[in-house]
């Protein structure tokens, strides 16, 4: 027995599977499916639901929980001799209810104590009809005898100085008691010091099945739950079987937090039968022993232990979301001072247990329509819903905001604008929680799920939608702000136009020509979203109203010079305009002024700005008094004398020719374009990159292309040799300016490159190697290649 110290019932499901699988045995009948374990008892019965033997063996259907318990008991009376049971009243049970029926747990006690870890589980469709029974359990034979000498070895009756009876533990089971302090003290986080026995009940603890070994071997043992001093079991509880010789058997942690109670059902149960739901802390009847899905206070599943199941095997999504609800609730409770979403410690809905917060993994099993990489919050039922994959920590956070949404206004309607806020504040939320488990928030909603298409609110227009050819608005007079019917209007693709102004209220910037202070943080941003859906939104709410709502929100809860920040960001998203989807023309945001400093255009190597040049010249952009590292995305386009708010660039916002970055100065410089045709043309510096005019982002210089003319008084500098536009012409075309000169230079490459006039620094002749390609060091020209 000491080989099984500490180690709970759990951790055997790996070692087990393959030796245990391959010793099942099916007997087939027309209604039912029998599956046997190692030792020949029936584990698995499943139902043929088509037909009419395995109706329910109650006429009318069922209308209470009542009713259903009395259909499960009678379920399992009919089947008592197969499963090896004689006496059902020795059972006793527990109740959960999903979207798919009822499923009732039961398990095996005598004389009121249990026999651990046995097990019987009957599951019914909604109207009633069983589908599967699962069974683990010992046969009657000698029970009641041991559970009479349990009950003689847990207690002494001894009497008091006025004769009464009384009852105590015997002095041996100080040993016991011992043995579980020790090993909570093992245990426990290692900041907790002192423990004390909450409880200590007699139980019978079933070694075969325990062990997966064919026997009834029956052991007395003491169940005692120890927890810690401090907070008498919030921060530590767990529960130990310990026999008399103080081994402890089986260990069971029963950590519980006020006000969560968290189920997560495995929608991968018997993946194989469609019509088999979710499961909630039912054990699987091929790999035991793993059980599927996870209540309040059990421990970790671990990985789903099938192997013939690749899109499922090893995945631990009910883990990780039994998880990720933690910090989730947490951030409601100190950052909202809400018990959960529904201020009743859950999510739970629609005459679901409000204290409970129901999560169903995998869904795709049941409901493939909407998978992979899909979530959804259910406002009806209060549920969650995720498929494969989809249990990241951004994600759980996003639709568990749902909830708190939800039910802080009654619900978000069919308001299109309410709905896209919704998804905003989701987004953020999830985000919250990704740093709260992560340490990082990288701004994007479903990290790590390999969802193609993120929401990105630091840079919505490099992220693609699921609405595919469009990308993510930054303000609400975006190119890409979605006006159609798709995505219910737009609610996820148009999530960032506010979600971007909030990012900005964080983390500071430039934006739309208007500069953020920033240095809050996201839960600044939470609070202050939170407080307008509590107060201030409501269903009906359009952006006007909903950043009105927000200002005030923040004077609510912060000073001013957080909310003037806010406030700003704000009016830079435009949402306070009619926007894309109006017929309105969009308006200069009040904060908003020319970020770009002075622009002009200009050869590679010069100076003076430029604005004629000759075919295959290179152009180039210099400037000075920009923002800082502020990227600029360059077009060059016919020229248009008559740019005005909200033209486009081109038919195509993605085909810009370069970006070109300021540096931490302010100073701007880089290559554009050459030019082949001749003509006039705009050089478009597209300060907010979205692929449209405003002159409060942008500027337009426009440029000439044409072919030299001997004496037209014009520099061109790097153009083709063969044209003979240089100083030995006309000196004045050279333009070399006050204290240069206008030098000849000669090739030393075979008569190669003809000889060129330049502006040096001194008025001798130059005699270089022009094809390789080295500058002259007193000259502003480098040799051609």
């Amino acid at each position: 027995m000491r080989d099984l110290k500490r180690l709970p019932l759990y951790l055997f499901a790996t070692a087990l599977a393959s030796s245990f699988c391959a010793s099942w045995v099916s007997a087939q009948s027309s209604n039912v499916n029998v599956k046997r374990g190692p030792d020949g008892r029936v584990a698995v019965i499943e139902f043929n639901n088509n037909t009419a033997a395995t109706r329910s063996p109650q006429a009318a259907a069922p209308s209470s929980a009542q009713d259903f318990s009395q259909i499960a008991l009678a379920t399992i009376k009919n089947y008592a001799a197969l499963l090896g049971l004689s006496d059902v009243s020795t059972l006793a049970e527990t109740r959960h209810k999903s979207d798919m029926g009822e499923h009732y747990s039961y398990t095996q006690q005598v004389n009121g104590i249990p026999v651990v870890p046995t097990f019987v589980n009957v599951h019914l469709r909604p109207d009633g009809r069983p589908y599967l029974i699962t069974s683990s359990a010992v046969k009657p034979s000698g029970l009641k005898w041991k559970a009479a000498r349990v009950k003689r070895q847990f207690i002494q009756r001894q009497f008091n100085k006025r004769g009464r009876r009384r009852f105590r533990l015997p002095g041996r089971l100080r040993a016991v008691k011992r043995a579980a302090l020790n090993a909570a003290r093992r245990d426990a986080p290692p900041e907790l010091l002192e423990f004390k026995i909450k409880s200590i009940k007699p139980e019978l603890f079933a070694e075969g099945i325990f062990n997966q070994r064919p026997d009834d071997n029956v052991i007395p043992a003491y169940e005692i739950k120890v927890v810690d001093r401090i907070t008498s079991g919030e921060l530590f509880s767990s529960s130990y079987t310990v026999n008399k010789k103080a081994e402890i058997l089986n260990t069971v942690p029963d950590i519980k937090h006020a006000g969560l109670d968290r189920w997560v059902y495995d929608c991968t149960f018997d993946a194989g039968t469609q019509s088999v739901p979710c499961a909630l802390d039912d054990p699987d009847p091929v790999f035991i022993p793993y059980i599927h899905g996870r209540s309040e206070g059990m421990p970790a599943r671990g990985g789903l232990p099938d192997p013939s199941d690749p899109a499922h095997f090893g995945q631990t999504d009910v883990d990780d979301i039994y998880d990720y609800l933690l910090p989730a609730y947490n951030i409601t409770v100190n950052q909202f001072g809400i018990d959960g979403p529904n201020n009743q410690g859950g999510t739970g809905r629609g005459g679901n247990p409000p204290g409970s917060t129901r999560a169903f993994a995998f869904l795709e099993v049941s409901f493939p329509s909407s998978c992979p990489y899909q979530s959804v919050y259910n406002m009806n039922s209060g549920g969650i819903n995720f498929c494969n994959e989809a249990a990241v920590p951004d994600t759980v956070g996003h639709e568990y905001a749902h909830a708190i949404s939800t039910t802080a206004m009654g619900g978000t309607g069919t308001n299109t604008q309410m709905q896209t806020v919704e998804e905003t504040f989701s987004d953020f939320f999830g985000e919250a929680v990704e740093r709260e488990i992560l340490g990082t928030i990288d701004w994007q909603d479903g990290t790590n799920t390999g969802y193609p298409y993120p929401r990105d609110h630091k840079n919505p227009r490099l992220a693609e939608s699921e609405l595919i050819g469009f990308m993510h608005p930054a303000v609400h007079y975006d190119y890409h702000y979605y006006c159609g019917p798709l995505d219910n209007g737009g609610i996820h693709l148009n999530a960032t136009a506010l979600g971007h102004a909030l990012y900005m209220f964080i983390n500071g910037g430039f934006y739309n020509g208007c500069d953020i202070p920033g240095g809050n943080d996201i839960l600044d941003a939470l609070k202050i979203f939170y407080r307008g859906f509590s107060v201030y939104f409501t269903t009906s709410s359009q952006y006007v109203q909903i950043v009105a709502g927000l200002n005030s929100a923040c004077n609510d809860l912060y000073p001013a010079n957080v909310c003037s920040g806010l406030a700003t960001a704000l009016e830079a998203s435009e949402l306070s305009q009619p926007g894309m989807c109006s017929s309105t023309p969009e308006a200069q945001p009040a904060c908003a002024y020319n970020h770009l400093g002075n622009l002009k255009t200009t050869f590679q190597y010069g100076n003076a700005p430029a604005t004629v040049f000759a075919p295959g010249e290179q152009l180039w952009l210099k400037g000075s008094g920009s923002a800082p590292n502020l990227p600029s995305n360059i077009y060059f386009v016919a020229s248009n004398p008559t740019w005005t708010t909200g033209d486009r660039f081109v038919p195509d916002t993605s085909t810009w020719i370069t970006t070109i970055t300021s540096d931490p100065f302010g100073n701007t410089f880089g290559y554009v374009t050459t030019p082949d045709q001749t003509g006039f043309y705009d050089v478009i510096v597209d300060g907010n990159q979205d692929g449209s005019y405003e002159p409060w982002n942008d500027k337009v210089l426009t440029v000439e292309v044409r072919n030299p003319v001997d004496g037209d008084g014009l520099c061109y500098r790097g153009f083709a040799p063969g044209l003979r536009e240089d100083c030995h012409s006309a000196p004045i075309d050279c333009g070399c300016g006050a204290g240069n000169y206008c030098s000849n230079v000669a090739c030393e490459d075979g008569g190669y490159t003809p000889p060129l006039w330049v502006c040096t620094k001194s008025p001798a002749p130059k005699v270089r190697v022009c094809l390789s390609g080295e500058p002259d060091k007193d000259s502003n020209w480098w040799g051609l290649k």
